[in-house]
């Protein structure tokens, strides 16, 4: 178990959902609830110690909440953090999973991830969430985020979906109409 200081490992932010409803079917097994949640990467051959490590959604209070001692990653696993404002639930004892006192906003925000030395180790920015579509790394640990409607809390991801090829475009009356071939189950961000 890596717990050294002088190089920090490059944990990765790796999935979210901020606007978890019971449709989803991922519950928080503390409480059943249907709260919103992050997923944490670890993509080394190392399980990591996550004490003194920091998680926040405030960039001016990174260190909002400092995870206990107790808490791992394993190696090339993935830790759930429930953003359910009930940091009380944290009992290593019974899951290797942690509650944080903040919720996710739907409406777009950020997470932070910080080393116990105060280094930021990994940070996404998101804008408006949709109910039960999760915006995760198409690959687990990579920079190319996606939008899925299968989320995969704990598993790997894997979304190879290519961009929709334009089939047309049309300009007329002050509108632009834009046509592609769309894949069913596939959630498209025009840009």
């Amino acid at each position: 178990t890596y717990t050294g200081s002088e190089t920090w490992i490059g944990l990765k932010i790796n999935e979210w959902m901020a606007s978890n409803s019971a449709e989803s079917g991922i519950l928080d097994p503390a409480d059943s609830d249907s709260d919103d949640w992050i997923e944490l990467f670890n993509p080394t051959a190392n399980a990591v110690s996550l004490a003194g490590w920091a998680l926040s959604d405030d960039l001016e209070d990174p260190l909002k909440f400092i995870i206990p001692a107790g808490f791992a990653i394993p190696a090339n696993g993935y830790l759930i953090v429930w953003a359910d404002d009930e940091s009380l639930q944290n009992e290593v004892a019974l899951r290797q999973e942690i509650h944080v006192p903040f919720k996710l906003s739907a409406g777009g925000e950020l997470i932070v991830l910080t080393a116990p030395d105060g280094s930021q180790i990994d940070l996404v920015e998101f804008g408006e969430q949709t109910s039960n579509v999760v915006q995760l790394r198409r690959l687990d640990g990579g920079g190319d985020f996606a939008f899925s409607l299968m989320p995969t809390p704990g598993a790997a991801n894997f979304i190879n979906n290519p961009a929709a090829a334009v089939i047309s475009t049309t300009y007329a009356d002050g509108g632009l109409s834009l046509s592609f071939q769309a894949e069913s189950g596939v959630v498209y961000v025009l840009e």
